[in-house]
């Protein structure tokens, strides 16, 4: 054997082998605080969450409605109703008659008038 080989093998064997100390324990301690804001941010979203769920499923019905009393009778050009498209396809679904009488009542205020003297068929009409 190699003279240097001894050297290193009575060097190694000045070591002693020991059990590792165990690893430290690190826990996370976040101050109470911050799973409150947690919770009342959960629970203002949840909360506004429900009320516009709520408030969307009573405007539907009370589109709905409008539309059946918009079929019953004729509606002065002063009154508008600004129905939205879904509210226009649960009325299309449950009955397109209704459903006809709103797009009708809906186009005398939403598309444009071609009648009058200032008319966008008359204003192009010039040009």
């Amino acid at each position: 054997m190699d003279p240097h080989d001894e050297q290193f093998e009575s060097f190694l064997r000045e070591f002693q082998p020991h059990r590792p100390r165990p690893l430290p324990v690190t826990s996370i301690h976040r101050p109470k605080w911050v799973f409150r804001v947690a919770a009342a941010v959960l629970l203002t979203f949840a909360f506004g969450t429900s009320l516009l769920l709520l408030r969307r499923e009573h405007a539907l019905h009370n589109s709905h409605q409008i539309a059946k009393n918009a079929s019953a009778r004729a509606e002065s050009p002063a009154v508008q109703l600004s129905l939205s498209p879904i509210s226009l396809t649960r009325i299309a679904l449950d009955d397109p008659s209704q459903f006809d009488a709103a797009l009708a009542n809906a186009s005398r205020h939403e598309l444009p008038n071609f009648q009058g003297d200032k008319s966008t068929l008359r204003v192009l009409a010039k040009e």
